[in-house]
């Protein structure tokens, strides 16, 4: 990553729920209560989609970048 690239620029596939919270600039238990109304049905409460696998969630960096005006194909 250079220096000049944002911090979501050189994310992996899916990033923790930490992760985008903190890109995001929201508490983590802020995104958790959001994720979750989502995954209850509420698809305003959080802005992208989620994986669940098992307990463990994860954030789709795509979706993630496209909302923070990082990807160029958005």
């Amino acid at each position: 990553m250079s220096q000049n690239e944002p911090p979501a620029a050189a994310l992996p596939g899916t990033i923790t729920v930490p992760a985008a919270a903190s890109l995001l600039g929201v508490s983590k238990s802020a995104a958790y209560r959001a994720i979750e109304a989502r995954l209850a049905g509420d698809e305003r409460a959080w802005p992208t989609n989620v994986i669940r696998v098992g307990r463990t969630l994860r954030i789709p960096s795509s979706e993630l970048r496209a909302l923070l005006g990082y990807d160029p194909a958005a």
